[in-house]
């Protein structure tokens, strides 16, 4: 009551709304009686129209000169797809309006963020990220993309080749997507009774046919957002809202079904952790939501203003009628920070840093020392999470990406659990259940069927030749198939045996069940939540991640990574990986050999050692290590080139370091 009391009080004393200034974001969702119609207003001034559904175009037309900079153009003109609801105004538009850049899905380039930037003066924390559109989405990584889907976009529904943006001011975010779908008839079946590829119907394990799901997975969450195809049932999933999590939700409506029952229904559920209330442009939808469910879930309908301000960090949600007069305002609400995006965040240095240099630097001089060939690169000691030292040999720099060879086997490991813990599979899964049968030989040994995930993680799966060489070279086109073909050289679970293969084919598992390569599932669950953007992976030639091997990225990432799992899957206080698995990775699984117990046979985890003096490690060959040091609340990241004194470095660490720290 209280809140509402003062929203009529705000909108009685603002029924003129405020003139655009510049620095000031401006989204308005245009109330028209036919499709959908969105103008930009950025920080510098530069204008943008998303769609121009409206074929009479009038209200469309006024709205922009009215809220307008520069009222006799626009400086860009986007057309997410071909349908009439987003195009039918097209015309009118171009016959009112000087136009600087018109853009549509053939012209559109994912994985930009220069088609659509400001023309004025540079605006700090600005940017207009291109994500999907024609049938490809972007992978995080510049321009590189991927297809939305493995059947050619020519047998697309035209809603599926819908352009997808996402504006972020600060650490304000607006995505918007057309009418891209996201429901389970369209991941069965196209429009015109085309059934899905064989592979799809073959692997139920496989789900990415949800074009909106992949989206979500790619952004992650945003204060705002539109919804997909004016609300209708095929999109908008509750998978959708549950990545997105929108404070605000937008949806363009002109008949009785948009918003429909079903999505206000999704909306509403209390378990997300998002907005129950979306803002509408009509109240047609209302005779078909019923009034009840209508009242309870619609905030506002009219013209929709999304007003951001004090450089992305504040915004207000306004609705106007059809004079542009303001009929309800919000409170002005502080924006939630999402995830880093950008240049990889900074360790904290510690008021310590330097305590511990004369230990640290007495291993450089050994290593070289032990074996004239042998050279430490980097290394960056933390102690209750921050920098207590950092050193880098001539040459090497903080930035420099440093290949982290089996050292990436732990990221794959953890990508496994992030799937684990989304029910995406189980470590008890057998592994041919991921596979098609063209793709798995003819005549499966026992063995092979009985072969798990579980198997993979631990290097007990019985594999028999480890293809790392022939992966590189690209003599194995299609490489789970060629190691797989492979006669298996002892029962899966019997004894522990490394193949960098087990995790190739862990990467691979990722990839079928996600729908993302493995590399583009870690970047939205694990590297932009650490801060991490210098980064690249190596690929298969039918391109999967690698997995075992082939993760560059800097020194300074790696002790990131480190104190991760020091933090049992914990980052700036949210736990973003289960403790468990972390403690199920970093334990002895399996032993590597009988024997006194060194650290090269105290046990092996999920890709992972587990050393002497209560630490484990994840381990690359030639000397890169991230060292995990519980005991001390300690992690050390080391790249190197240690020809032949791997085993003796570690021992310097035991014996020089770990007594200071």
């Amino acid at each position: 009551m209280m809140h509402f009391f003062l929203t009529s009080l705000l909108a009685a004393a603002l029924s003129v709304f405020p003139s655009w200034k510049e620095g000031t974001l401006d989204i308005h969702m245009i109330a028209s009686a036919y499709g959908e119609n969105t103008f930009v207003v950025m920080p510098d001034g530069t204008t943008m129209l998303i769609d121009a559904g409206d074929p009479k175009a009038e209200v469309v037309t006024d709205y922009i000169r009215h809220f307008s900079p520069r009222p006799a153009g626009l400086d860009y003109f986007l057309l997410t797809h071909f349908h009439k609801d987003h195009t039918g105004g097209a015309a009118a538009v171009e016959a009112n309006f000087e136009i600087g850049r018109k853009v549509d899905r053939n012209s559109f380039t994912p994985g930009s963020h220069s088609q659509f930037a400001p023309l004025g003066a540079p605006v700090p924390g600005f940017d207009v990220f291109n994500v999907a559109g024609n049938g490809w989405i972007a992978t995080g990584n510049g321009l590189l993309c991927r297809p939305l889907s493995p059947e050619d976009p020519a047998t697309f529904d035209e809603n599926m080749l819908s352009c997808a943006l996402l504006l972020r001011y600060g650490p304000f975010s607006y995505y918007t997507g057309g009418d891209l779908p996201g429901s389970n008839f369209y991941v069965k079946k196209f429009k015109g009774g085309k059934a899905v590829s064989p592979e799809i119907k073959a692997n139920d394990k496989v789900e990415y046919r949800s074009f909106e799901s992949q989206v979500a997975d790619l952004v992650g969450p945003v204060t705002a957002l539109k919804l997909h195809h004016h609300g209708v049932p095929d999109a908008t999933t509750s998978d959708f809202l549950w990545k997105m999590r929108p404070e605000v939700m937008l949806a363009a409506g002109f008949d009785h079904k948009q918003p429909c029952p079903l999505t206000l229904r999704r909306i509403a559920d209390p378990q997300l952790p998002c907005a129950h209330q979306v803002y509408v442009t009509t109240a047609a939808g209302k005779k078909g939501s019923g009034g009840a469910l209508w009242k309870s879930v619609v905030a506002g309908v009219g013209h929709i203003v999304l007003r951001v301000t004090d450089g992305g960090r504040r915004y207000q949600v306004f609705v106007l009628d059809k004079q542009f007069r303001v009929v309800s305002a919000s409170e002005s609400r502080e924006v939630v920070q999402r995830w880093p995006d950008g240049p990889d965040t900074h360790i904290a240095v510690s008021e310590d840093f330097g305590c511990i240099d004369a230990a640290a630097d007495s291993v450089w001089r050994a290593v070289s020392a032990f074996m004239a060939s042998d050279v430490i690169h980097s290394m960056i000691i933390l102690r209750d999470g921050k920098k207590i030292y950092e050193r880098y040999d001539t040459g090497h720099t903080p930035d420099e990406r440093h290949v982290f060879w089996s050292a990436s086997k732990t990221f794959t490991a953890m990508a496994v659990g992030f799937a684990v813990q989304e029910s995406r599979l189980k470590i008890e899964d057998k592994v041919i259940s991921f596979f098609r049968d063209d793709e798995l030989p003819a005549e499966r040994s026992q063995w092979l069927q009985d072969m798990t995930v579980r198997d993979l993680l631990i290097m007990s799966s019985g594999l028999g030749k480890d293809g790392i060489g022939k992966v590189r070279s690209m003599e194995w086109e299609h490489p789970a198939k060629e190691c797989l073909a492979v006669p298996m050289a002892f029962a899966p679970g019997s004894r522990y045996h490394y193949n960098s293969m087990n995790t190739y084919l862990l990467a691979d598992i990722v990839q079928r069940c996600t729908g993302m390569k493995l590399s583009e599932y870690l970047n939205i669950r694990l590297f932009r939540p650490l801060g991490i953007s210098n980064w690249e992976w190596e690929e298969s030639a039918d391109g999967v991640t690698v997995g075992g091997w082939g993760l560059y990225t800097t020194t300074e990432n790696l002790a990131k990574a480190a104190q991760f799992l020091l933090n049992k899957g914990k980052w700036n206080g949210q736990q973003l990986l289960d403790p468990q698995w972390v403690e199920a990775m970093s334990s002895p699984q399996i032993y590597q050999a009988d024997g006194p117990r060194h650290d090269w046979n105290a046990g092996y985890g999920y890709q992972m050692w587990v050393c002497t003096h209560n630490a484990f490690r994840m381990d690359g060959a030639f000397g890169q290590f991230g060292i995990v040091i519980p005991e001390k609340n300690a992690v050390i990241a080391v790249t190197a080139q240690l020809n032949k004194g791997k085993r003796n470095f570690v021992d310097m660490i035991w014996k020089t370091i770990l007594p200071r720290l």
